[in-house]
């Protein structure tokens, strides 16, 4: 039975459906004989062994090897000619046992079973986008499992910044697919976050390997989605579903996100989308345009946080300093860009910006709270608690915001300035709306207002079209 060697049995004859009695098979030819009855696939055929190998005689599968590690268990069976016949009918039995088991779990989930678990790939937004989705599923009666193998929801929090990421996700789904959405407990399958906002249609149609493809601003929706995903159609078969539809104004404010016990950090996303519109980016088009929360909201959030023994909590944004709550302004879209007393409406629309820099957009900051004054609200939450942010744009690190860095211990003396390059030409055809000296100005300004600053940066190598020089 082991080491490739070939053994006769009549019940192997008939595991396979064809052949005279006492055709040769091989173990790895014998297990995958069991299939058509599961209509299943070989992980199937590991996990069947690993089951019943207590009582069935069979032994645990090897783990780099799987269906061709697995040989005869018991000194019985592998002794005599009986226990070589009867082997086939063996294992078709514990075929039947999974394939009973496969589809109780089934008809449960189908039933309206509320057990979700989710994965989540990519930057920190994703992961309170997560704590965010939880909190709304709790609502509808949905409880959060640490395993797929106990889930009647799956779902894949996405990132697509990078191919690599689309990569690990698309191999993630032919095995979710593989071993849970048909060859397993019959689970819900889904796809969220930006992944889903960019492929969109072409995830429900390339080997339809999901149920249900949801965008960033369409969590609200994932439990109508749910549903209706699980109602069959007149073939029997489960429906798909999707929106990926952007909003102008979801930050999912009144959301309360469930967040792991005991934590001692956290993240709050105080914007949400980007209106930079630099030339290699795509969060634009998968996160939507600019829009912020309410400051008495997050301010509340902190609270809540400091009371639950938070000690770090993270502020969160694609242009996270680019923060204008217009929660108080009665029409936001008739704002315009700040200007200074005496100045008229030639001047510069860009002075709410750091020294030098511009955008392709006119900011329009009139009436709203900006960020420096929601940096110096949620550092007077609790002075113990340290207040960092993550990912700002160099441009909005105007005077205000460095003083309110400066001004208050608790606020981390670290500041991220993505540079992206050091060639003004470079940073010209990148659309980030400043030249080198301007950046380096910026550096210079903030060293000297923040005693002890960090600085940390990014910089992308082989942008298209870039020299040697440059």
């Amino acid at each position: 039975c082991r080491g490739g060697r070939r053994w006769r049995g009549e019940g192997a004859a008939r595991a396979k459906g064809e052949g005279r009695r006492g055709r040769p098979m091989t173990w790895r030819t014998l297990v995958g004989a069991a299939m058509p009855v599961l209509g299943q696939s070989r992980a199937l055929g590991r996990q069947m062994c690993l089951r019943t190998g207590g009582s069935m005689g069979l032994a645990m599968p090897h783990a780099s090897t799987g269906a061709r590690g697995v040989a005869c268990g018991g000194r019985a069976a592998r002794r005599t000619c009986a226990g070589r016949r009867n082997l086939g009918t063996t294992i078709l039995a514990a075929a039947q046992v999974l394939e009973a088991d496969t589809l109780q779990k089934k008809t449960e989930h189908a039933g309206g079973e509320k057990k979700v678990y989710i994965e989540t790939y990519g930057c920190q937004m994703n992961v309170n986008d997560t704590e965010v989705i939880l909190g709304l599923l709790q609502k509808e009666g949905y409880e959060m499992v640490d395993a797929p193998d106990d889930a009647s929801v799956i779902f894949l929090n996405t990132c697509a910044i990078r191919e690599k990421a689309e990569a690990r996700i698309w191999g993630r789904l032919r095995a979710l697919d593989r071993e849970f959405r048909k060859g397993g407990n019959g689970a819900v399958v889904g796809i969220l976050g930006c992944m889903a906002e960019r492929l969109k249609e072409k995830l429900l149609d390339k080997d339809r390997l999901v149920d249900i493809v949801a965008g960033p601003d369409a969590y609200r929706d994932l439990p109508n989605i749910i549903d209706v995903v699980r109602q069959k159609d007149e073939g029997g078969s489960y429906s798909s579903a999707i929106n990926v539809q952007l909003s102008v104004d979801e930050t999912y404010a009144d959301i309360t996100p469930v967040r792991e016990a005991g934590a001692k950090k956290a993240f709050i996303t105080i914007i949400r989308g980007c209106n930079n519109m630099c030339a290699f980016c795509i969060v634009p088009f998968t996160r939507g345009r600019e829009r912020s929360r309410p400051i008495s909201s997050i301010v509340e959030e902190v609270r809540q946080l400091s009371k639950n023994g938070v000690k770090e909590v993270t502020l969160l944004g694609q242009n996270v300093n680019s923060y204008a709550d217009f929660s108080g302004v009665e029409d936001p879209d008739e704002a315009i860009p700040v200007r200074k007393a005496g100045e008229s409406h030639s001047d510069d629309p860009f002075q709410v910006y750091a020294k030098g820099f511009k955008s392709v957009y006119k900011p329009m900051r009139s009436g709203a709270f900006t960020f420096a004054q929601l940096l110096e609200a949620v550092a007077q939450v609790d002075p113990e608690m340290r207040i960092r942010f993550t990912s700002p744009h160099p441009k909005d690190f105007s005077d205000d915001v460095l003083d309110a860095i400066a001004r208050y211990p608790n606020i981390c003396k670290q500041l991220h300035m993505p540079a992206q390059s050091g060639s003004t030409t470079m940073l010209e055809r990148m659309k980030r709306g400043y030249t080198r000296e301007a950046y380096l100005d910026l550096i210079k300004k903030a060293r000297e207002r923040i005693p002890g600053l960090n600085v940390s940066s990014d910089f992308i190598a082989g942008f298209c079209g870039e020299t040697e020089e440059e």
